[in-house]
């Protein structure tokens, strides 16, 4: 857990470092105008036509941007391995970029997960020094990720999303002018220009993906890939039999009661294929466990197909 953390840390100080904020103001400002934005110099962002799906030839994604982005790609060393860090990078009004690389490892603990996502988001407010104006979780086609807005020293607003696919970790960012002083309209727009191009990121099918995460022509595509779980948060509700578990006898002459949770991972067929306590009174994880273990879930489906999930149970242990 510790070697992922201090990955995202080097990933996201990677990201911070080799884009350059600048002033998004420095290009073109708008200006309102009655009820429709003008501007002094037409920004591509105004322009329908200019905004175009874009497809790298590795990661695996498309997300559109208002003209054609700067590919860069650095490499770090952590320990023994080599991280592969490649960037997509666009000024105009706003400033954009995707950062993506590859863990060393698959990261299928969903409390990992979490303290990576979490971890990232924190990392993301302070080593920019922002003021935090809103975070959420939120999810890619039920991958785990985060959400932040932010008010950075110089008064530029700067969004940013991270999502963790299996190996992958997907950082998009804008940066739009300042605020202060801005009209309604102004905001408005925005605000619907960072949401396009942030709604805009969608994965690839799995189809097309190729070893080692290249692109096209390195290698031959990869049918019917092993889809890593997709996350589902608490699932106590969701379970169609959740067997009590036992009070262990010594636990409850000793006094000892709390709230154990379970990290679990759910086959194609429903049935829990593994169960880890993560918190909890050790007197009571066992018995939590074996209970984990029995419950049953109906079929979770990903565009027709079923799929493993992860997630957590949570029991709670009274003294009555």
């Amino acid at each position: 857990m510790k070697n992922l953390v201090r990955l995202s840390s080097l990933l996201l100080f990677a990201l911070i470092t080799g884009v350059n904020t600048g002033s998004a103001q420095e290009k073109k400002q708008p200006v309102a105008v009655g009820t429709t934005v003008e501007v002094q110099t037409a920004p591509a962002e105004l322009d329908p036509a200019s905004w175009k799906e874009y497809k790298p030839e590795s990661g695996h994604f498309t997300i559109l941007f208002p003209g054609t982005p700067q590919e860069e790609t650095q490499k770090l060393n952590v320990g023994q391995s080599e991280i592969i860090i490649r960037t997509l990078k666009l000024h105009e009004l706003a400033i954009y970029s995707v950062m993506y690389s590859d863990y060393p490892v698959a990261v299928a603990n969903p409390e990992a997960a979490r303290g990576i996502l979490d971890f990232t988001a924190k990392e993301g407010v302070e080593m920019y020094k922002a003021e935090p104006l809103d975070r959420q979780e939120i999810t890619l086609e039920g991958h785990p990720g985060r959400f932040l807005k932010q008010r950075l020293p110089d008064g530029l607003v700067m969004r940013l999303k991270f999502y963790l696919v299996g190996q992958k970790l997907y950082q998009l960012m804008i940066t739009t002018p300042q605020e202060e002083g801005a009209t309604d309209e102004q905001r408005r727009f925005y605000d619907a220009t960072a949401g396009k191009f942030l709604d805009s990121f969608k994965l690839a099918p799995a189809t097309t993906v190729t070893p080692g995460g290249a692109g096209a022509g390195s290698g031959p595509a990869l049918k019917n890939l092993p889809r890593a779980p997709i996350s589902g948060g608490i699932l106590n509700g969701k379970a169609i039999s959740k067997p009590t578990p036992a009070y262990p006898a010594a636990a409850r002459q000793a006094g000892v009661s709390g709230t154990v949770e379970v990290a679990i991972v759910i086959d194609e067929d429903g049935r829990v294929i593994k169960a880890e306590a993560i918190s909890g009174p050790d007197e009571l994880r066992e018995a939590a466990v074996e209970a984990a273990r029995l419950a049953r879930f109906s079929l979770t489906r990903l565009s027709g197909q079923p799929v493993k999930v992860s997630g957590r149970l949570v029991y709670n242990f009274g003294l009555r």
